[in-house]
């Protein structure tokens, strides 16, 4: 018998030498190919003839062959080492008195002086059908026929729009994740149609010369979508190539593109607008300096004391240092305390930045600093904005502060940095006498 599933040909470039994984490809002739077998007696002969509608009484065909029956194994292990090599690898069977054979044929038919393409019909035309039949005869002397049409194609398929994200979703430009996802359409093929698609992924598009046979980041598919797991950030870009059933492929056509932006943006300071900022610790080469405030809003300091010393003198009685300070009673400066007077609060911050693409902030006033959770989608007292500054207005005196979240484009927040605070006093001083 011969599996009609198996044979599927066809021509290409108006040479009748295709066959169901063949075609022409990089300008090399291919093949046509077909499982046949008879499990009982084995295969006797195997013969091939090629003719187009005119001459479907055969008596002038384009080509026609007898070929080979692939038996003469002793047994299994003797054919699978005498096939091994051929196309697909061996593929055989055993019957019960004439030994093993092999069942897959493959031919790529050439131009001989016996048998074999004619060398005035070895060319076709394009959009014109042809036929392919294939008679094989076992050894009981029983016969089986079949017959293929082929059809010429010699134009390669339209190209379409690859899109970058899931099919029938929007397209995106930016993502967190490493696992990509693409899809394209409106590639055809008017003749032969559109067989399979191939595509690569990678940091640029790709052109025609990387798609080589074999080529190791070429994914085939039959699909008009297409996944890839990346390992790190970058912009990436499907090029997907339409193969028609001749093989012919379409112009390369390349995704624009979709980033991948992991990184967290990253946060340095946060000023605010006419305070002071708290003095700390400064150290350099020679000195150090030991700063802090100290005030007493309602009567003022009497005194003020330090003393400097390490765990093994704990119990202060041998510090490293120690000295009364002056109380500054009669400073003419301000205390070093953030007073701001009114109801109008401004903030501006910097140093945000993301080492990829820009950001946009989202910032929060109130009078105790906020955390990642208080960020929530829809929250009511978040201020989004492009602007590095910001305004809020209270209704009473307190402290407050402003909490700044940087996002990047694919919406990474920054961790929250909250600002020193600045106090509204809107009280007028008192007088005595």
């Amino acid at each position: 018998m011969v599996d009609r599933h198996m044979v599927d040909g066809k021509i290409v470039d108006g040479k009748m030498v295709d066959g169901e994984n063949g075609g022409q490809r990089n300008g090399r002739r291919e093949w046509i190919e077909w499982v046949a077998y008879d499990i009982h007696s084995g295969l006797d002969s195997v013969f091939w003839r090629l003719y187009d509608s005119m001459t479907a009484d055969h008596d002038d065909p384009h080509g026609h062959e007898d070929v080979i029956a692939q038996g003469h194994a002793k047994n299994l292990t003797h054919c699978e080492d005498k096939y091994s090599q051929y196309p697909r690898g061996a593929n055989c069977y055993c019957t019960p008195f004439h030994g093993c054979f092999h069942r897959h044929f493959q031919i790529k038919p050439e131009i001989k002086k016996h048998g074999g393409l004619r060398e005035h019909k070895s060319y076709g035309t394009h959009e014109y059908d042809y036929f392919i039949m294939i008679s094989v005869t076992s050894i009981a002397n029983l016969t089986t026929v079949l017959t293929r049409k082929i059809s010429i194609d010699i134009s390669p398929p339209h190209s379409g729009v690859v899109h970058d994200g899931l099919q029938g979703n929007p397209e995106i430009d930016y993502q967190q994740g490493m696992d990509l996802n693409a899809y394209w359409d409106q590639f055809f093929d008017r003749e032969s149609g559109v067989f399979f698609y191939q595509y690569i992924v990678n940091t640029s598009c790709a052109d025609q010369t990387d798609f080589v046979p074999g080529g190791s980041n070429i994914i085939e598919t039959y699909n008009t979508f297409g996944s890839h797991t990346v390992n790190g950030d970058g912009t990436y870009y499907f090029t997907v190539v339409a193969y028609n059933r001749a093989l012919d492929p379409s112009e390369p056509v390349c995704s624009d593109g979709v980033t991948i932006d992991s990184s967290v943006p990253g946060v340095k300071e946060v000023v605010v607008t006419d305070s002071i900022i708290t003095g700390g610790l400064v150290k350099d080469q020679d000195t150090l300096k030991i700063e802090w405030v100290a005030y007493d809003i309602h009567s003022g300091l009497d005194s003020v004391f330090w003393r400097l010393y390490d765990s093994m003198t704990a119990d202060h009685d041998d510090p490293h240092g120690h000295e009364d300070v002056i109380a500054q009673g009669h400073a003419k400066e301000t205390p070093e305390i953030d007073y701001q007077q009114g109801m109008d609060l401004n903030a501006y911050w910097d140093q945000f930045f993301d080492r990829e693409w820009g950001i946009f902030y989202q910032y929060i006033v109130n009078t105790s600093c906020a955390d990642q959770t208080d960020f929530v989608p829809g929250g009511s007292n978040i201020i989004e904005t492009y602007n590095t500054f910001g305004s809020h207005t209270v209704n009473g005196d307190g402290t407050y502060y402003f909490t700044v979240v940087a996002y990047n484009r694919a919406l990474d927040p920054s961790e929250p940095v909250c600002s020193d605070g600045v106090t509204i006093d809107s009280s007028v001083p008192g007088l005595r006498k």
